[in-house]
C-alpha cells in the first residue's frame, strides 16, 4: 500500500496566503486609484469644456449688443462695474412714402426684418440737405398707429406707421432707415451661490436669465471697463469708445493641484460710434 505525502498535498501554507492576499490587496488598490483619478480627470475636463462654453455663450449675448451701441448718440444708459444698461436696435424697416405734419409723420416703411409694433421707440433718418451729410440726423418718436397690410413697389410687405413728436419730419426722405430700440439692462445675478448673465427689458421688472453658471459678483463674475478713443478710463458716457468685458466661472471640481476648476475670458467691444 502506497504511502501519501502530506506535505505535497496538505494545501497552502499562512505565508503563501499571506502573499497572495497582500499582492491582491496591493492590486485592487492601484486599480481603484487609477480609477479614481480617471474620474478625476474626466470630471476636470468636463467642467473646463463646460465653463468655456459658457464664457462664450455669455460673450456673444454681450459682444453682439455692445458693438452695435452708440455712445455718442446716447445708447449708453448706464454704465456700472457688473451691470450696464443700453439702447439696443430691434426691428428695421426702409421708408418707401410718407406724410407728415407739425406733430406726427406718417411713414409707409418696407419690412426687412419683425413687423413695428405700437408703442415702439424708434429712429428715423433725416437726411435734411442732401448734398451736406453733415447736418444728417437720427429723429426719434413713438408709433402710436400702423396698418400691416400696406405694399412698397407692388409686392414687397409694408407697413404705414404714425409716430408721435417727431421734430423735423420734413427732413424725411423716401428710402430713409427706420429702426425701433428698447433699453436693456444686462446684469450679472446670484441664484443658488451661483452667477448667471441676465436681463431686463424696457421697465419690465423681471429678469430674464440668459446664460451661466458664471462666479459671483463677490468671485468677479463679470466686470465692465469703459475706455475713450485715447484707451484712457472714462466715466462719461458720450466719451467711450470701448468696452473691456470679463467674464469668469468657477467650478466646485477640483483639479489634481487641488484648486478650484476656474477659466475667464476677456474681449474688448469697440461701440459703433
Amino acid at each position: 500500500m502506497r504511502q501519501i505525502d502530506r506535505d505535497r498535498n496538505g494545501g497552502f501554507t499562512l505565508i503563501e496566503l499571506l502573499i497572495v492576499v497582500v499582492l491582491g490587496a496591493v492590486i485592487v488598490g492601484a486599480t481603484y486609484q487609477i480609477l479614481i483619478t480617471n474620474s478625476r480627470t474626466y470630471t476636470v475636463s468636463s467642467q473646463e469644456v463646460q465653463q468655456q462654453q459658457t464664457l462664450r455663450a455669455a460673450m456673444d449675448v454681450l459682444f453682439g449688443e455692445l458693438r452695435e451701441i452708440s455712445a455718442a448718440e446716447g445708447d449708453l444708459i448706464t454704465m456700472g462695474s457688473d451691470t450696464i444698461v443700453i439702447r439696443s436696435a430691434r426691428s428695421f424697416g426702409v421708408t418707401c412714402g410718407l406724410r407728415y405734419s407739425g406733430s406726427y409723420v406718417d411713414l409707409r416703411v418696407k419690412r426687412v426684418g419683425d413687423w413695428f409694433e405700437i408703442g415702439d421707440s424708434v429712429f428715423v433718418f433725416a437726411d435734411n440737405d442732401s448734398t451736406d451729410y453733415n447736418d444728417d440726423a437720427w429723429l426719434t418718436g413713438t408709433v402710436s398707429a400702423l396698418d400691416t397690410t400696406q405694399t412698397c413697389s407692388g409686392s414687397d410687405q409694408a407697413q404705414d406707421l404714425r409716430i408721435q413728436g417727431v421734430n423735423g419730419a420734413d427732413t424725411v426722405r423716401s428710402g430713409a432707415p427706420v429702426r425701433s430700440f428698447e433699453h436693456n439692462l444686462y446684469s450679472l445675478q446670484t441664484a443658488d451661490g451661483v452667477g448667471y448673465l441676465a436681463r431686463k427689458v424696457g421697465s419690465s421688472s423681471s429678469w430674464q436669465v440668459l446664460v451661466g453658471p458664471l462666479a459671483t459678483n463677490a468671485q468677479g463674475g463679470m466686470d465692465l471697463e469703459y475706455f475713450d478713443e485715447n484707451g484712457v478710463v472714462t466715466a462719461t458716457a458720450a466719451e467711450v469708445a470701448r468696452i473691456r468685458v470679463t467674464l469668469r466661472t468657477r467650478s466646485q471640481a477640483v483639479d489634481q493641484q487641488g484648486n478650484l476648476v476656474a477659466d475667464s475670458l476677456i474681449t474688448d467691444v469697440f461701440v459703433r460710434n
